[in-house]
């Protein structure tokens, strides 16, 4: 066989798929990171500015704290969300996770058990996922004591 794939079934490029979800998602994140920066109190910029700090330093200590707080939610839905949409991309044959469940599923005759255990990792990623973005806007909280703003 010499490097070749004992599968029958023939990988197919992914690359539409992936620029879709791409430009999907950086459509989404730009808006989420427009928002939130447009969002900070003008007054708290200034007064930065009045006491001297440079525009680096209001930047580092002054708006991305307070943005990331309030971003990291959605930041973190936006992944979630990429990741169930994946799910879709075997619909049109493109290769991920349920793409390989059924060429499984085809070889071994039982869907129950295999579709049951890829419907568990994918439940395991999105609450891996929510714990992550929990555990970063606990992190900001504690670190600068702020509270979301929602």
């Amino acid at each position: 066989m010499s490097g070749r794939s004992c599968s029958a079934f023939r990988k197919p490029s992914n690359g539409p798929e992936s620029s879709r979800s791409a430009l999907q998602s950086s459509g989404y994140l730009a808006e989420t990171f427009r928002s939130g920066i447009e969002g900070l109190p003008r007054g708290q910029i200034e007064a930065s500015l009045a006491v001297g700090m440079s525009r680096v330093q209001i930047f580092r200590r002054i708006v991305v704290p307070q943005v990331l707080l309030v971003m990291s939610p959605a930041i973190i839905n936006q992944l979630a969300v990429v990741v169930k949409a994946s799910t879709l991309v075997s619909v049109i044959a493109i290769p991920d996770l349920m793409y390989d469940a059924l060429k499984i599923v085809n070889q071994w005759f039982e869907p129950i058990e295999v579709l049951t255990s890829v419907a568990a990792l994918y439940i395991l990623t999105i609450f891996l996922l929510s714990a992550i973005a929990k555990w970063v806007a606990d992190h900001f909280r504690e670190k600068y004591g702020l509270d979301a703003q929602v």
